[in-house]
């Protein structure tokens, strides 16, 4: 089949890395077609400095600039009951979830590709700072994108092979200031548009503020390791292992800083000064496992990022009696995080990930 004949769903989201995919594309000889992906509409009294119809708007822009069919594919009830319903279940928990990757796993490679394809649609494109090769046995492999401080593979992390063939990332192998660049070449009307820091398609939200509304967040105790109580907190749920901001206790010749927090007793407790030994581990237990590559023996050393833009760290990977992986750092690392997602890598192919059960001292 043509280029010409190939149909893309481009994901526009108002940003400048998707209306140059869509651009690039287009340019490529492809059939393209902008869609804007509305998850959720927050209350008026979360939203910050970009709500989610000036993303619309942008996106409406940049598709009648280009000359594009522009559509909305509204996903609000599919984003509730996956992304936001698996965050707050796990800050009930005490752990901290990471829902941009349950944004790309559910619905960008989820929902929104399997309307696409239901749409005679060939593939979906997004842009996503990673690139994709296909090696000899047909297996699609996920890498860095060549633009290592924009590279998005660890919010990549949990896309299965089946996701990944129909996808495309016309940026992943271009550095961020070329992407500015070929903005301009294109004449995009959001050729100087800001990147977006808020939370996968909740946009510049008051996130404690949504979180305390949600959750109805219960005060308690904030104890140092050897019992003693010395404040209170806000809510378990608004605070992460490794945080520093919001426990506003002073007084001391170093700032606390949240070392482990307890359900049950609903007590967060805190050590003082970055550097306390309590704030490193030496690996931690993965579950839920997905693998993006075939599955491997682990019969050497590999590369391992435990949030994102972390540089990665070198481990060792063995199995764990409960079906997941047990990693161990050749350096113990600071702030490891139940909750959040362990992407492993090979060279700089991302072959599995899993999310953190527990860190191991």
């Amino acid at each position: 089949m043509i280029k010409g004949e190939m149909k893309v769903a481009v994901a526009l989201s108002g940003g400048v890395d998707s209306a140059v995919s869509a651009a690039l594309l287009l340019e490529e000889g492809f059939d393209v077609t902008g869609i804007f992906i509305k998850t959720y509409e927050p209350e008026e009294s979360y939203v910050g400095e970009c709500t989610w119809e000036e993303d619309q708007d942008t996106a409406y822009s940049v598709a009648e600039h280009l000359g594009i069919p522009f559509l909305t594919w509204n996903f609000e009830r599919e984003y509730a009951k996956t992304v936001l319903s698996y965050f707050f279940s796990e800050l009930k928990k005490g752990r901290t979830p990471n829902p941009d990757v349950w944004c790309n796993q559910d619905i960008k490679f989820g929902h929104f590709l399997h309307k696409a394809l239901g749409e005679h649609f060939n593939y979906i494109a997004t842009g996503h700072y990673v690139y994709l090769t296909c090696n000899k046995q047909g297996i699609y492999e996920l890498h860095r994108g060549k633009d290592k401080k924009k590279d998005q593979s660890y919010f990549l992390c949990r896309v299965p092979q089946e996701a990944l063939s129909c996808a495309l990332f016309p940026v992943g192998g271009m550095e961020k200031s070329e992407v500015r660049k070929k903005a301009h070449v294109f004449h995009l009307p959001n050729a100087e548009r800001k990147d977006s820091q808020g939370v996968c398609f909740l946009g510049k939200i008051d996130i404690k503020t949504f979180i305390q509304r949600q959750l109805l967040s219960k005060p308690g105790d904030i104890k140092t390791v050897d019992g003693k109580i010395i404040g209170k907190h806000n809510g378990l749920a608004l605070y992460t292992i490794g945080q520093r901001e919001g426990i506003r206790i002073g007084g001391t010749k170093e700032p606390y800083y949240v070392a482990d927090k307890n359900v049950l007793a609903n007590t967060l407790i805190v050590v003082e000064g970055k550097e306390h030994p309590l704030l490193y581990s030496t690996g931690c237990i993965l579950e839920d496992i997905v693998w993006i590559a075939p599955v491997r023996d682990f019969i050497k050393s590999y590369m391992v990022q435990i949030r994102y833009q972390q540089p990665p760290q070198d481990a060792f990977i063995t199995r764990d009696k409960k079906a997941g992986l047990q990693v161990t750092f050749l350096n113990p690392q600071w702030a490891v995080t139940p909750g959040q997602l362990c992407a492993i890598y090979e060279k700089d192919q991302c072959i599995a990930s899993g999310i953190i059960r527990q860190r191991v001292a």
